[in-house]
């Protein structure tokens, strides 16, 4: 089948926030509405998407939008006979109740799903000054886009006379590079059209390292990627290879360099917490021969990025056998178990890295292999087991209390992270509960957060720690 009649929707990220405005992109070809020749039209029955052509309107509706057009007419029903809400708390509470509305369906397809509705209500557009949205009103309109980042909107302008007050010149700055994030990384993903492929922007270096650095040496991502860019080509100044990198594929967003360097660096940061991990945990990391890494509760985020772990060869020229394993229910993508995915300079070497993955919880997991060597790391990145499926995931924390291996965790905030410490007894903590150097770069954002830390945005693995049992 080729490319041109496979949905866009297929190879490009799911419910980004210029997607779920529904009128900053066509929602079946996924071209900016800037770039297209008519104005994009909604769909008249729920205005919640937009289309650049009749021919992209009749092709998404076939694959997709079908699925959804009437939950969204019941969810703008909810809404048209519900105030706007009065404070934060009451506007999070009318989000949930659209959720359950959106995913709650008997048509026998699978979308929209309850984790998919989430998504889509954290990002819907809404006025930031008074939380009306577009559908409350008796006709729908669309609402006015701050002129800075375009992200937030106004339903008034009397409410865009206010929205400084809400909307801060940082968080303006933050959401502009979101936005520009968002869009090359589509643009990406359809120059690329990796079909059912789910690999992010990924610069993985060239070969082991000439010279080990331990990380802790490095500042952050700026000063490691200098570094590295430095022994591999002796280019000191980023900036110039993240404009080579975007113009390796088409885009029309001006900020695509610094919206590159984003994607570069979100793609480092799970390898490099790892590593990070290894270095405090293993004191005798730069001579071991063999590795086994358990990441536990994994998902499409740690699979993404998955080429990315060639770094911990890269980083420890000793190593020669490197074993990944992707445990969780949500580990069910189809992988060659045999493949030696170690790059040529390390297959060179002798090296191997390989990688498998189990779609059952960790404790099953282990249970259903009792003989099998116990692994040097598990990595739990943001499972919020505190906050949601806490039972669920007790006999998980006890198998791994009883590996007596170190366990690094990572958080979206200090409070998360500090909350799961409490619930660990019997633990030494090699590392505690601070801010992780290498967490993610590209913000998850949220209104919530208002409410709870005053701000809109947190980060993936923002807050780590590293605990051994007993």
């Amino acid at each position: 089948m080729s490319n041109h009649r496979i949905p866009a929707v297929t190879y490009v990220p799911e419910y980004t926030a210029i997607e779920v405005a529904g009128d900053m992109l066509c929602s079946c070809c996924f071209q900016p509405a800037d770039a297209v020749v008519r104005p994009l039209k909604h769909c008249a029955a729920c205005f919640r998407v937009a289309y650049c052509s009749p021919k992209c309107q009749k092709f998404d509706w076939k694959h997709r939008h079908k699925h959804f057009c009437s939950q969204y007419q019941k969810v703008n029903e909810y809404e048209k006979h519900t105030p706007k809400a009065s404070s934060l708390p009451k506007l999070i509470k009318q989000k949930s109740i659209k959720e359950q509305i959106l995913s709650t369906h008997d048509s026998g397809h699978h979308e929209p799903c309850a984790a998919c509705s989430n998504n889509i209500f954290k990002k819907e557009v809404i006025c930031e000054v008074c939380f009306r949205t577009p559908y409350q009103a008796a006709t729908f309109k669309l609402f006015k886009s701050c002129h800075g980042c375009g992200m937030v909107r106004a339903c008034s302008d009397a409410c865009k006379k206010s929205l400084h007050s809400v909307h801060p010149p940082d968080e303006c700055r933050m959401l502009r590079l979101l936005r520009a994030t968002e869009r090359v990384q589509i643009d990406y993903h359809l120059d690329r059209k990796k079909l059912f492929s789910s690999e992010q922007l990924m610069v993985p270096t060239e070969g082991p390292r000439r010279h080990y650095v331990p990380l802790a040496r490095y500042g952050g991502f700026a000063d490691y990627n200098r570094g590295i860019s430095m022994e591999y080509t002796d280019t000191p100044d980023l900036s110039i290879m993240h404009r080579q990198l975007a113009n390796t594929f088409k885009t029309s967003e001006p900020m695509a360099a610094e919206a590159v360097g984003q994607l570069v660096m979100e793609a480092q940061s799970i390898v490099l917490t790892v590593i990070a991990g290894l270095e405090a945990s293993i004191p005798d990391i730069t001579t071991r021969r063999t590795l086994e890494i358990h990441f536990v509760g994994a998902s499409r985020r740690e699979h993404s990025t998955r080429a990315m772990l060639e770094e911990v060869l890269h980083q420890f020229p000793a190593l020669k056998d490197l074993r990944i394993y992707y445990v969780g229910p949500e580990a069910n993508f189809v992988e060659n178990t045999e493949h030696n995915w170690a790059c040529n300079a390390c297959q060179a070497r002798g090296c191997r890295r390989t990688r498998a993955l189990h779609a059952v919880r960790y404790h099953d997991f282990l249970a259903q292999n009792p003989a099998r060597r116990r692994p040097d790391l598990v990595v739990a990145l943001n499972t919020g087991w505190s906050e949601v499926e806490t039972s669920s995931w007790a006999p998980t924390l006890q198998a791994i209390l009883k590996l007596k291996v170190p366990a690094l965790f990572t958080a979206y905030t200090k409070q998360e992270a500090e909350r799961e410490r409490s619930f660990q007894r019997n633990l030494d903590f090699i590392v505690d509960v601070q801010p992780n150097k290498w967490r993610g770069v590209i913000p998850i954002v949220n209104i919530a957060l208002r409410d709870m830390f005053n701000q809109i945005a947190v980060y993936s693995s923002q807050y780590w720690y590293i605990a051994k049992g007993r």
